[in-house]
């Protein structure tokens, strides 16, 4: 079974901020850059569509849909890590309002929660379980349109990647995982982070 993971296209003021769940939109250079995907991705001819519920992602999986006659299957299983209580405020005022707190998750991202939302070992056993469900799919190949917090949650699943250096993997918006299963396990057949033609120039963090 091929797994294809998708980034979704550039979002809407999200430099300097703690997005995770949140609905925020996508900046016309995302929606623009929408097009130039589903032509990509046509070729792959997935069996499966599926997406994170957040309308960032399914904006792509809706297009694509339309493109291949095919229902998107959207799951909030698929969404990015929940900051909780910290949610689209800015990491200045984060970092003045919960000094401790923020400190805390810094120095371990991967246990530690902040205030109402998950840590990173909890996002990986979410997206783990929907991993496992999709090995019993009849489908040869399967595309998810998700964030990069699920796609590296799902790469320290399937290829054993220590949870501690997730963020060593770079993903630009648009960013394309290909994973294969096959005979029990399974494999990186590629990482493409080119799709589009201006990368994501913001730093790999957290927030995204």
């Amino acid at each position: 079974m091929n797994l294809f993971l998708i980034r979704h296209t550039e979002v809407e003021h999200a430099s300097g901020r703690c997005i995770g769940q949140s609905d925020v939109p996508l900046s016309e250079k995302g929606k623009q850059d929408i097009f130039r995907l589903v032509e990509h991705l046509k070729p792959l001819a997935p069996q499966r569509l599926i997406s994170s519920d957040l309308s960032r992602c399914l904006m792509l999986a809706e297009r694509l849909g339309e493109a291949l006659s095919m229902t998107v299957e959207a799951k909030s299983a698929w969404r990015e890590v929940s900051f909780g209580a910290w949610e689209n405020q800015s990491w200045d005022d984060l970092h003045a309002q919960y000094p401790e707190q923020l400190e805390a998750w810094m120095k371990d991202f991967v246990r530690i929660a902040p205030p109402e939302g998950e840590s990173f070992l909890k996002l990986q056993l979410r997206i783990e379980t929907e991993l496992n469900a999709l090995k019993e799919s009849n489908a040869e190949t399967i595309l998810v349109v998700t964030h990069a917090g699920a796609i590296r949650a799902a790469l320290s699943s399937a290829i054993g990647l220590p949870l501690e250096r997730a963020f060593s993997i770079h993903l630009n918006y648009g960013a394309l995982v290909h994973l294969n299963f096959k005979s029990g396990m399974w494999t990186l057949e590629n990482l493409n982070n080119i799709l589009l033609s201006s990368p994501c120039d913001q730093p790999t963090t957290y927030s995204r």
